[in-house]
């Protein structure tokens, strides 16, 4: 006789909470506010939530929704109190192979080795489950909110799996593997992204010859494969097509200024429809091109809106024609192609944005005429000597170096330093050891910084403008030594002050650091 099971105790509130979790989509941040607030709930009411979830799930697991909120859901509580039910479950023979992935899934996020072997015995249809998941994989591709964070989740797979997971897609023939293979044939890593100009050639598609022309980061490097993938669909009757023009109208672009990293936030908005934007953002960077990028493919205008005021207030943000935006993404391309950078692998999904608009890599030249430079020449001592001032004001408020090498010259000369007394030996060495290797990427900022008051507020921002196009002076035409620049002497002083307190309130590094990706020399 069959053992009949306990009732849990707030299955009820737990289930119908489930069900008003699916048929009320939220964004992901709504989605895990909500989430925290019913732990609270079930927290009061002494709801035995772990086993009602997975009851939940088991109980309804042919409705995918469900499976796919609950394991949602599993992920937030963020204890690892999960992993035995969970585990339980997913050795259970009462649920389907499907469920069990998802299952293996949130064993993986608390940190499971869902690598092991033994936990493979599990499933009762290895071949058949691959299938699925790819297929899963393919119909996530097609909704934009989905593909960022199907692309986060398989950079964590091991490296096997993400090589088997190519070689997948390039036999489906499905072009709906296109957007996945494009990111991954920007891979830093070579043999993924080798991989996954391999399969490129594997599909028959205008727009396989389209990611393969366009790719940055290996593009000198595996320009022999690229161009056997290329013939490879020339030879199969694939032809060059033209991108369609973007149909929607571009709704507002917007520029933030560059920071004390040398990387500025592009934000181009077109229109999606009545009520929505499709948004793609792009942190562009003076040492790697494009360092990141990320986007909403609906967004709703006053939640646009209220992004861009918040630009404009927290990063002195600036709106801007396309046309401009266009020739910086060409001259980051081309950022990355010169220094030999590993650009975001998600830029050959953002670039989209853009249409058919060429986005040959091109250098951008600011043209300094325009902004007053032979009235500046003839200022140049008295402007020089004030160009301190602009320590204190932003964005120059920001564009002390807070990177490892400002740490380790701090470490070193440690016991020399004395908040707001320091000798103008050590800022001498400083400016030698730490600025002095990053002259060359002060000089665009400069440039491109003039260029940015100038479009911001020529009036408003006369003053900023003329000390900014002293410094330049002094550096480019005078070819003057850092330590006699007021500005990089004040910048050197304030480094070292907020170097000095970081380490003694114990950041030994800089917080929040990225490191910029370059290739290795071959």
């Amino acid at each position: 006789m069959k053992k009949k099971e306990q009732p849990i105790k707030g299955y009820r509130k737990v289930s119908a909470f489930v069900d008003d979790f699916i048929t009320n989509p939220l964004s992901i941040e709504e989605a895990e506010d909500r989430v925290e607030d019913f732990f609270y709930e079930a927290e009061e009411a002494e709801v035995d939530l772990i086993p009602a979830l997975l009851k939940k799930l088991k109980d309804e697991e042919q409705n995918s929704d469900v499976v796919t909120a609950v394991a949602f859901i599993l992920e937030q509580y963020g204890d690892e109190t999960v992993i035995e039910p969970v585990a339980e479950l997913f050795k259970s023979p009462d649920i389907t192979d499907t469920t069990r992935s998802t299952l293996l899934s949130v064993l993986d996020y608390y940190g499971v080795d869902t690598q092991d072997p033994s936990l493979m015995s599990y499933f009762r249809d290895i071949e058949g489950l691959g299938q699925t998941a790819l297929e899963g994989m393919l119909q996530l591709s097609e909704r934009e909110e989905m593909l960022e964070t199907l692309l986060q989740e398989t950079s964590n797979f091991p490296k096997e799996a993400q090589l088997m997971m190519i070689a997948e897609f390039g036999k489906s023939r499905d072009e709906r593997a296109l957007p996945l293979l494009g990111v991954f044939a920007e891979y830093r890593d070579k043999e993924l992204a080798d991989a996954a100009v391999v399969q490129l050639g594997n599909i028959r598609s205008s727009k396989s010859i389209e990611i393969l022309e366009n790719l940055v980061t290996h593009r000198e490097d595996s320009r022999e494969l690229i161009e056997r993938s290329l013939r490879k669909l020339q030879f199969a009757g694939v032809t060059r097509e033209e991108t369609p023009a973007q149909g929607s109208p571009v709704y507002k672009c917007l520029l933030s200024w560059m920071d004390g990293r040398g990387s500025r936030v592009m934000m181009v908005a077109r229109q999606k429809d009545a009520r929505h934007v499709v948004v793609s953002n792009f942190m562009l960077n003076e040492k790697v091109g494009i360092k990141d990028c990320y986007g909403v493919p609906d967004l709703p205008f006053k939640e646009f809106d209220r992004m861009v005021k918040e630009v404009k207030k927290q990063l002195g943000g600036i709106e801007v024609e396309y046309r401009y935006c266009v020739a910086l993404i060409r001259d980051a391309l081309w950022t990355a192609l010169k220094h030999r950078a590993a650009i975001s692998p998600l830029f050959s999904f953002h670039r989209r944005i853009f249409g058919n608009d060429p986005l040959t890599p091109q250098f951008y030249g600011v043209d300094l005429a325009p902004y007053g430079i032979e009235e500046v020449r003839q200022r140049l001592g008295e402007l020089l000597d004030r160009s301190d001032e602009l320590v204190s004001e932003p964005p120059f408020s920001d564009w002390w170096p807070d990177i490892p090498p400002s740490y380790d010259f701090v470490q070193k000369k440690k016991r020399f330093l004395k908040r707001g007394k320091i000798e103008p030996k050590i800022l001498q060495e400083f400016l030698s050891q730490v600025v002095k290797p990053q002259q060359e990427y002060l000089m665009r900022r400069l440039e491109f910084t003039v260029d940015f008051l100038w479009k911001k507020n020529p009036k408003a921002y006369r003053e900023q403008i003329q000390k900014t196009l002293a410094v330049w002076i002094a550096l480019r035409e005078q070819g003057r030594p850092l330590e006699q620049v007021p500005f990089l002497r004040a910048l050197a002083t304030v480094t070292l002050d907020n170097v000095l307190n970081n380490i003694q309130m114990g950041f030994t590094e800089p917080e929040d650091y990225i490191p910029e990706h370059y290739l290795p020399e071959d």
